[in-house]
């Protein structure tokens, strides 16, 4: 990789932009590669950001940055994204780039998105932000109902037209995401790169649950969440300082924003959220984020700290090696092969003690199966022990983090001759007045 091109003026940034625009008539690969290794550093610029990323004060600071770099006031009808109707039905994106980087990558992103969301046929979708639609146009193919939402009126027809004759619908809404209020009731809601787009983003989540069936799921993907020491975003959230954002910000007027990891995790925990990060194959950084509620045992809506969390094992978030899915059953089937009968779901937890049950039936007097929960993709192991015979019950045990982490995971391995029906995966966090038997973690 490059080292970066740190500019720190608005005439060094103008310079920098300008030959951009220069690459940008070869071709789009070249305007990418001329903006990849920029990042601007805008010292005097930038005001003391307040302590509370939540306040009025801080998104005022926000604003005022943004004013100096896009030498205008922010308005949302600035998002409007000029375009040739008729060349762009004909040369829809990610095609009109004629890129086969840019192609390729896109396709295998709607891919990914499509499978770690594994809705149900004839599901209904919310879409926020869907500027062109090329996710709309793949997520209507499947047969699904897909509802958009964009500023734009002009890009909402040309979804239309594009969309027309595809075995889903699709309809069609223009509204501010900053004030976004829509009747109706969604099996998911996704954000395709269009969050970071949201002044208002917390209120808007805040929003969403209302929208969301009790078993939906609340999708990010695409969006710049960088690490919380990256110097693209050198504060909770605001706007980003890589060439690409800067482009859009100060040529276009668009307002690009950016989350550092603690903040957004953060964000999701104080609504109610719990999280899965599936990493982008296509493209690294440009994560898929898959958040369902927080419930409880009997379904109703509880503090983050109290979640219960509840895994079929048709979800999507369990996946299977060596087992057979049954649907109509609502099970993962052992069939005479060995290996991981289930693993998954790449949790994102905080630290603390919890408790995890695998729930199902053996169908012998003994089993040989283990039953595992790691993290760091399996490498490190925090907890391994038998499958047991215990009616409804495979295993149960108490594992515990001193510190957060991204991608625990859930496995039952089994030899040939185990015989068994995994039904569902349960996770309790552990209050301290329960934490009777800490050491019996093996992550200290």
């Amino acid at each position: 990789m490059s080292a970066l091109r740190v500019v720190d003026t608005l005439e060094a940034l103008d310079h920098v932009l300008d030959h951009a625009a220069a690459m940008q008539a070869r071709s789009s690969d070249a305007y990418l590669a001329s903006l990849a290794d920029v990042m601007f550093r805008p010292r005097q610029m930038l005001e003391r950001v307040p302590a509370d990323p939540c306040s009025e004060d801080y998104r005022s600071v926000q604003l005022r940055l943004y004013e100096q770099l896009a030498q205008r006031a922010y308005n949302v009808a600035q998002e409007e994204t000029p375009f040739d109707r008729e060349h762009m039905l004909r040369w829809p994106f990610p095609y009109v780039t004629r890129s086969a980087t840019t192609v390729g990558n896109s396709l295998m992103m709607y891919g990914q998105i499509i499978r770690e969301m594994s809705l149900p046929a004839g599901a209904h979708v919310l879409e926020m932000g869907s500027g062109y639609g090329p996710l709309t146009y793949q997520l209507a193919s499947m047969g699904y109902h897909v509802t958009c939402t964009d500023i734009s009126e002009k890009l909402l027809e040309y979804v239309r037209a594009r969309c027309v004759n595809l075995p889903g619908t699709v309809d069609t809404i223009r509204c501010d995401m900053n004030a976004f209020s829509i009747v109706g009731v969604f099996d998911a809601v996704i954000f395709f790169e269009s969050f970071h787009h949201v002044l208002n983003h917390a209120e808007l989540l805040r929003r969403i649950d209302a929208c969301l069936d009790e078993k939906g799921i609340l999708v990010f993907a695409g969006e710049p969440i960088v690490p919380s020491d990256s110097p693209v975003v050198p504060y909770p959230w605001g706007l980003r300082m890589d060439g690409l954002s800067l482009w859009a910000i100060r040529r276009l007027g668009w307002l690009e924003l950016g989350f550092r990891l603690d903040y957004f995790k953060d964000l999701l925990r104080r609504f109610g959220w719990t999280h899965r990060c599936v990493p982008s194959l296509p493209i690294p950084g440009t994560d898929i984020w898959i958040c369902r509620r927080a419930t409880s045992m009997g379904g109703g809506r509880v503090n983050s700290s109290d979640a219960i969390q509840v895994w079929r094992a048709t979800d999507g978030a369990i996946l299977t090696q060596c087992g057979c899915r049954d649907l109509a059953a609502g099970t993962i089937r052992s069939q005479a092969q060995g290996g991981y009968l289930s693993y998954g779901p790449y949790l994102g937890l905080n630290s603390g003690m919890y408790e995890i049950l695998w729930n199902g039936i053996t169908g012998a007097e003994t089993s040989t199966a283990r039953a595992q929960v790691t993290c760091d993709k399996g490498r490190v192991l925090l907890r391994e022990i038998a499958v047991g015979t215990e009616k409804g019950l495979l295993a149960r045990t108490r594992f515990h983090l001193k510190e957060p982490v991204d991608d625990i995971e859930f496995r039952i391995v089994i030899a040939p001759t185990d015989v068994i029906e995994l039904q569902s995966i349960e996770l309790r966090p552990v209050r301290q007045s329960d934490e009777t038997n800490a050491t019996e973690s093996g992550y200290e």
